[in-house]
């Protein structure tokens, strides 16, 4: 005998029963879907699981990453002459022992600093008296005999703790006379505009380059008496004027000139980079406790015109200019002799 009311009953439960199956399937793949999603959205490609990929014995377990495991902790050493935290002012070995050097001021500007694997070198200049007696950083302009020596500091191994460093003497010591200088009192024009005296100006100064506009740094400073010739007035009857000494070298129309070599006929360059007919020449007489000063920079080539500076409104060359026209005239004197 059939129950028709019983059999609907126990079709009805077994359809909720399929129903309800159904739902928790469903909501057991959404489940499982989100955190599949979840994943993926941490990293973009679900990468990121626990251990190795899913390898069927059961789903990926989500977990916080440790960064001290994912991301091993590096204490990489730094060498204390290029540690910006750290000022560095000492003697350098192979350089005078009477004179610390401020290691720091040269590593933190790269534009002075010349980089070959791991060495790093820089260039200064330190005075002396003829005799050894006494040596500087900072030269007095009011005092004479006082020489020039150039030294190159070397820092080894300069990506790890233990990096050393030493220096070596580049020149024998120059007195600075019958060479491209300016008298003490040349006002220079600097980086931001601003005038200082020639005599004023140390090493890593910045100035600005009158043809270029650029910034440039100076690299070397050297000081010393000019007694053997008078200096020279170079410059414009109705305009700027400076005072050199006679193996000053000027940018002119038809190439560098040095000042005994200038004559009323030639131009020089000015602002704008165009050039303006020389009317005053004068020559000084010889004053025995003359003292004269100059400077090198940088520039972004070895070329003049990267080497200018404004000296008292005139644009002259700086003393890399002034030692390269020197050893090409040397060199066109020995080609001559030599024939």
């Amino acid at each position: 005998m059939r129950y028709p009311v019983a059999e609907n009953k126990l079709i009805r439960i077994c359809s909720v029963g399929l129903i309800a199956s159904g739902i928790i399937a469903m909501s057991s793949c959404k489940t499982r879907s989100a955190r599949v999603d979840r994943l993926k959205d941490r990293d973009g490609n679900g990468s990121e699981f626990s251990g190795a990929p899913d390898d069927g014995k059961g789903d990926p377990t989500v977990k916080e990453e440790d960064p001290s495991k994912t991301t091993p902790s590096v204490n990489v050493a730094m060498c204390r002459f290029i540690d910006p935290s750290k000022t560095v002012k000492e003697v350098i070995p192979g350089s005078p022992a009477e004179v610390p050097i401020p290691i720091s001021e040269y590593t933190r500007r790269p534009e002075l600093v010349t980089t070959s694997g791991a060495d790093k070198t820089f260039n200064y200049t330190i005075f002396q008296r003829k005799d050894g007696s006494q040596k500087t950083l900072f030269w007095d302009p009011n005092a004479a005999g006082w020489y020039a020596v150039n030294y190159r500091a070397t820092i080894k191994g300069s990506d790890e703790e233990n990096c050393t460093i030493t220096a070596v003497a580049t020149s024998s010591p120059e007195l600075r006379t019958m060479r491209g200088c300016f008298a003490p009192e040349t006002q220079i024009t600097m980086s931001d505009g601003s005038k200082k005296q020639i005599q004023d100006i140390k090493l890593n100064d910045r100035v600005r380059n009158p043809l270029t506009g650029l910034s440039a740094i100076v690299i070397r400073v050297t000081k010393g008496p000019e007694a053997s010739k008078g200096l020279f007035e170079v410059g414009f009857k109705d305009g700027a004027k400076v005072l050199v000494t006679s193996k000053h070298p000027f940018m002119t129309r038809s190439g560098l000139k040095q000042a005994e070599e200038l004559n009323l006929k030639d131009e020089i360059i000015v602002l704008g980079g165009k050039f303006k007919q020389v009317d005053h020449l004068l020559q000084r007489p010889a004053k025995e406790a003359q003292q004269v000063v100059n400077i090198a920079v940088t520039g972004q080539t070895f070329e003049a015109s990267d080497h200018m500076i404004e000296a008292d409104g005139v644009i002259a060359g700086d003393l890399f200019l002034q030692e390269k026209l020197e050893n090409v005239k040397r060199l066109q004197t020995g080609l001559v002799s030599s024939k």
